[in-house]
């Protein structure tokens, strides 16, 4: 997806992204827009765990 093609209303849609080199699934949460980036926070359906930690989200 294009940084252009990022706007408030996929806030609330259901997502595939990818997350320690595995396909995951959630719900977008927020927007993060500055002048060099965009990015969207993932929320996951399930946690997932990455050496000792635990996430339950993500900004991708």
């Amino acid at each position: 997806m294009k940084t252009t093609e990022v706007n408030k209303e996929l806030i609330g849609k259901r997502c595939e992204c990818i997350f320690t080199g595995l396909m995951v699934t959630g719900v977008i949460e927020d927007i993060q827009d500055d002048q060099h980036s965009t990015a969207v926070k993932v929320r996951f359906d399930h946690l997932h765990q990455w050496g000792n930690d635990l996430y339950n989200d993500v900004w991708a």
